[in-house]
């Protein structure tokens, strides 16, 4: 005991030093953020208004950690999941401009597997949701990476493809957008980029799944959520991190095909300042404009909020070639 006592005596000087230094960094990261944040400045395209940002929050375990949305034609509804494997279906209270002034009515439902046996942790990380045109829902998994449909929320979903057709993908960085084509055909979007600028994407006809067209990116940036909107454009959200500068995200307007792609940044965030966006709906408001809106994902952590910021922007007559 006198010897472990000796080495402790020994060893303190070091673990204070050690505890300090960590303290030392933490203090410079959160710095670094702090002067980011005051001076970065978002960006928006021309003809873009927003964001309008209402900050969503919800007493309940389950809330948190969203990653897809829905938001209905009318903006009256949505429908959000998240990665612990919960949908969050809501009324959406707005005022006479159409922003969001209120979300009510919240209904929180686990997920179901097609097999329906309790889910685990793996196979319950929802990322992606897309509305199908006959009413259905399309929803994207990581871990165990799945696409399967369903026609609510609380029902059993019907899979897509054998369970093992990405078998190669499991893991964390798999389908992180979805969304569904003018033609009913349905596109996922992978989040690790195949090569610097490129995302790969796979599309399904109703049968089967083939590789599709890689779609630009961002240096440094991964797609996080897709929609297409009422316009025919495909309308992206992608998120990039550093450890000094936290999250940023853009949103971008999409159209052509390979090799002449109409590609347009509509909005950029301030880096360390409105957090992890991750899924973007589309939709027409009653002056006829582009409402795009994009929830994020907070982490679960208590500190961290949950967003729902809406953008504008006038409606493009797109034409994709997927």
């Amino acid at each position: 005991m006198k010897y472990l006592s000796r080495a402790f005596l020994y060893l303190l000087p070091l673990v204070r030093i050690t505890v300090l230094g960590l303290a030392v960094c933490v203090g410079l990261v959160g710095i670094l953020r702090g002067g980011v944040w005051l001076m970065a400045q978002g960006t928006l395209g021309d003809g873009v208004t927003g964001p309008e940002i209402f900050v969503w929050h919800m007493n309940a375990p389950d809330f948190g950690g969203l990653s897809a949305l829905i938001m209905a034609p009318d903006g009256m509804s949505l429908l959000s999941a998240s990665d612990r494997g919960t949908f969050v279906q809501a009324q959406v209270v707005r005022d006479g401009a159409d922003r969001i002034t209120d979300i009510t009515g919240e209904k929180l439902t686990q997920v179901s597997l097609a097999s329906g046996l309790p889910p685990s942790n793996f196979k319950m990380d929802i990322e992606a949701l897309s509305p199908m045109p006959d009413g259905r829902i399309a929803e994207a998994f990581e871990g165990f990476v799945r696409i399967e449909i369903l026609d609510t929320p609380q029902g059993l979903p019907v899979p897509t493809h054998r369970w093992d057709r990405f078998v190669q993908d499991f893991g964390n960085q798999a389908f992180e957008a979805l969304a569904t084509l003018p033609d009913g055909r349905l596109l996922a979007i992978t989040e690790l980029p195949v090569a610097p600028g490129q995302a790969a994407t796979v599309l399904y006809d109703g049968q089967t799944w083939r590789r599709g067209p890689r779609l630009p990116v961002g240096t440094g940036f991964a797609i996080t959520g897709a929609d297409t909107g009422p316009d025919g454009c495909l309308y992206l959200v992608e998120r990039r991190f550093g450890l000094a500068t936290g999250f940023t995200f853009r949103i971008r307007r999409l159209s052509g095909a390979v090799g002449a792609w109409e590609d347009r940044a509509l909005y950029t965030s301030p880096a360390a300042t409105l957090g992890n966006a991750e899924g973007i709906s589309a939709r027409k408001d009653a002056q006829g404009r582009i409402v795009l809106s994009v929830v994020t994902d907070n982490g679960f952590l208590p500190l961290h909020k949950t967003r729902l910021m809406e953008f504008r922007v006038a409606p493009e007559a797109c034409k994709l070639e997927l």
